[in-house]
């Protein structure tokens, strides 16, 4: 048997049907079903090749198909729910690839759903106190594309 951070017990079995090694982050994510969906802000624990576990705010489902968007990265991948236990999810996923702007029209709104949870999370660090200019090198944004972003993107 493997352990999780924490001392958890990962059973035999579960942890020899990963085809590849989970890699440990703790990395924010944005869940999104489609265009017109309300996106779940997420924390990405571990991500592998095919798969990831997620922790969800209290109370929150993650939905059953979704979009995974991963803030640090810029990564996307068209994931399914495979298990849930309170606020921690399981998904699958076969391929991905990274937001730009040369996506089909069809997954076009990834951008959007990015630069959203991008500029939630400034705003989420300027809540707690943090100046913006740290709160901008936290999140990894120019101060250009961030004045580019409030002037495209109203929430």
């Amino acid at each position: 048997m493997d352990f999780e951070p924490g001392g958890q017990l990962i059973p035999a079995n579960e942890a020899c049907r990963r085809a590849s090694p989970r890699q440990r982050v703790f990395q924010a994510a944005v869940l999104a079903e489609h265009a017109d969906s309300t996106p779940l802000d997420c924390l990405i624990r571990d991500i592998a090749q095919h798969g990831a576990q997620l922790r969800l705010n209290p109370g929150q489902r993650a939905p059953e198909t979704t979009y995974l968007v991963n803030l640090m990265s810029r990564m996307a991948y068209p994931a399914n729910r495979i298990w849930q236990r309170g606020n921690r999810a399981g998904v699958s996923f076969k391929g991905g690839g990274r937001i730009s702007a040369d996506l089909p029209s069809d997954l076009a709104f990834l951008e959007a759903i990015f630069v959203m949870g991008k500029l939630r999370q400034i705003e989420s660090l300027s809540a707690q106190g943090v100046e913006l200019s740290a709160a901008l090198r936290t999140c990894a944004v120019s101060r250009a594309t961030y004045r580019r972003w409030l002037e495209t993107f109203v929430f």
